[in-house]
């Protein structure tokens, strides 16, 4: 039996991507439940669930992008199914089989504003450098690269110092896109990425879902003042042309789908819904309670 290409979910930070793995692990895990591969930076965690390897060191990428022997070790594995997390394009170079990419874009704009309510949200023991920030400082003055176009950084498998990402490497995350990535969606289109997975790797088990990870104190973008929002879509101009582009692939691949595929996504979105629903009332219950 020919062995299943290996699904690498590249995971943008803050692009909804906590959500799409829960599912992603769901479909891809092994019926045999096991854990495999103590973390030997966690030695509570273990790095492989069911086949699928969570890779987990936080938002932040090494500086030059190496992939260390424990991780090669894990991506070499013959009972690997899938991978997610938050890594860069370049790990299928360690996977031992066939492998494809599949990851979700989400206007840049609307990824930094979350980024930054997400890290000002969640407390550290230590000062970190972008505590009392302002939005406006953190995207013109960076406390680190992820700041600076980090969805081309990550496609491209590129690292340069802040301020010097290129048109080349936009033309290479361009190319990888197209060339790599079985399925390319954007967090503004979800559920139609979602069902477009379904289709393409033969999901059978449910796709519902509940949103997962949302910052409870995240600002509006049209609350905030032109000033910073130039300044954020400045700092990542890249980034704006490569989820333009993300958005072509995702209508190309939707426009080859046939009726049946429509009549299933509007029948899952009216499900959806009736679950958003519910998930309201009870936060809603919760809160007078």
């Amino acid at each position: 039996m020919t062995r299943p290409p290996v699904l690498l979910y590249l995971h943008i930070p803050k692009v909804a991507g906590t959500t799409l793995s829960k599912c992603i692990q769901s479909q891809c895990a092994s019926e045999n439940r096991y854990k495999a591969e103590p973390d030997p930076e966690y030695p509570w965690k273990y790095m492989i669930h069911d086949g699928v390897y969570y890779y987990w060191r936080g938002f932040f990428k090494p500086p030059d992008l190496q992939v260390t022997a424990d991780v090669q070790r894990v991506l070499a594995r013959g009972d690997l199914r899938a991978v997610v997390g938050h890594f860069w394009f370049g790990f299928h170079r360690y996977v031992s089989g066939p492998s494809t990419y599949a990851t979700m874009l989400r206007d840049p704009v609307e990824r930094i504003v979350s980024l930054y309510a997400h890290l000002v949200e969640h407390e550290f023991p230590q000062p970190l450098p972008y505590h009392g920030m302002s939005l406006h400082e953190f995207v013109t003055n960076p406390p680190f690269r992820e700041v600076d176009n980090d969805q081309t950084r990550r496609v491209a498998g590129e690292e340069p110092q802040l301020g010097r990402c290129t048109t080349a490497m936009l033309k290479r995350a361009k190319q990888n896109l197209r060339q790599h990535f079985s399925v390319v969606g954007v967090t503004e289109r979800f559920d139609e990425t979602l069902m477009l997975l379904k289709q393409t790797f033969g999901w059978t088990k449910s796709l519902s879902y509940y949103p997962t990870n949302q910052s409870g104190i995240r600002p509006t973008t049209s609350s905030l003042p032109p000033e910073t929002l130039d300044a954020v879509r400045e700092r990542n101009e890249l980034d704006l042309k490569l989820y333009c582009f993300a958005q072509e692939l995702l209508g190309e691949a939707i426009a080859k789908q046939d009726e049946a595929f429509h009549d299933e996504l509007a029948a899952f979105q009216t499900s959806q819904r009736g679950l958003y629903a519910k998930w309201a009332k009870r936060i809603a219950e919760h809160a007078q309670s």
